[in-house]
């Protein structure tokens, strides 16, 4: 009897122990299948909330406020990539009010360097310098001019008692002044004298070049590799040409082209001469006390710059004997082409 009380006892406990574990498994898979409730944790606050809250802000407008000053040291020295570098750093701040101000000098900088002339600045620096310090540079450049206007004007402070405009000039002699080959455009002769035979004097210096021409070539001698060049006049037939142009629209043709043709001329060789006659002096006695005697000087010319000059003078029975003159002439012209 005893025997089946424990032994009831034991089922009935069992039965309530299954029953415990079949609840606890039950509740275990309902809980697995249940989402669970989306409340995060007091730590699990998010980062701006909390940047926000740990935030001083008066420590962060004092680390600002000393950032700006050595960017605008920065700017003063004309380096707006470093202080756009320094203005990028602050716009970490955890202040919004010291973020928004960083940002907006960071684009202030960040313009400056992505203009031309600051990329060409890499490379020639005075370009950073005129866009940085204009005013300075201007003066300066001012002061520099003025010093290389009283050196160009004043020879005295270079070599050889030349200004620095004259060095200039030879310089542009030699890269612009071609050779002379012999052949010159003869230009109309000046009176230096009332009696003085101008004309005569030009159509005289052109024969007297055929003849030196002649001369050398019976002596076996030529100007230029077996061609013959010589002095000559402005032609005559070109001359009324240019006059007959008519004029169209209220334009003158004729201006155009005589304008046209100074400039070839100007910048091509040419003889520029001047002639002088001085006549006989008589004595009180009747007789001859000074001969008549004539000069002339020539030049030989290219656009600005002068190649040589020549001056002869002889005697002479009146103002139209003009050929000897200007056979001597005619002759160192066109010696200075055998120079070359």
């Amino acid at each position: 009897m005893h025997f089946c009380r424990e032994r009831r006892r034991a089922r009935s406990v069992t039965r309530s122990l299954l029953a415990a574990l079949l609840f606890t498994a039950i509740l275990a898979d309902a809980q697995q299948i249940t989402p669970k409730p989306s409340v995060p944790p007091p730590a699990s606050v998010s980062s701006s909330v909390a940047a926000k809250a740990d935030c001083d802000e008066s420590q962060a407008k004092d680390e600002f406020q000393a950032v700006q000053i050595e960017a605008q040291s920065k700017i003063s020295a004309g380096q707006w990539d470093k202080a756009a570098q320094l203005y990028r750093d602050a716009a970490k701040s955890c202040s919004a009010t010291v973020r928004a101000t960083a940002l907006s000098r960071y684009s202030e900088s960040i313009s400056r360097t992505n203009t031309w002339w600051w990329r060409l600045g890499a490379l020639f620096p005075p370009l950073r310098w005129w866009h940085n310090f204009p005013r300075p540079l201007l003066e300066i450049s001012l002061v520099l001019f003025a010093i290389l206007l009283v050196v160009a004007i004043s020879p005295k402070f270079l070599p050889q008692g030349r200004g620095l405009v004259s060095w200039m000039g030879t310089l542009l002699e030699l890269v612009l002044m071609p050779r002379f080959r012999g052949r010159a455009h003869i230009m109309d002769s000046s009176k230096l004298t009332p009696s003085s035979e101008a004309d005569l004097f030009a159509n005289a210096l052109q024969n007297a070049a055929r003849e030196v021409a002649d001369r050398l070539a019976h002596a076996g001698g030529t100007l230029q590799a077996g061609t013959v060049t010589l002095l000559s006049l402005p032609s005559a037939v070109a001359s009324q040409t240019i006059n007959s142009l008519p004029e169209v629209k209220g334009v003158d043709l004729g201006r155009l082209a005589k304008l046209a043709l100074m400039v070839v001329r100007y910048f091509g060789w040419r003889v520029e001469s001047e002639v002088a006659f001085r006549p006989l002096l008589k004595a009180e006695d009747g007789h001859p006390a000074f001969p008549a005697r004539l000069r002339a000087s020539a030049s030989l010319r290219w656009a600005w710059f002068t190649k040589d000059s020549w001056q002869v003078e002889r005697r002479v029975w009146d103002q139209f004997d003009v050929d000897s003159v200007a056979f001597a002439i005619a002759a160192r012209i066109l010696g200075k082409a055998l120079d070359e």
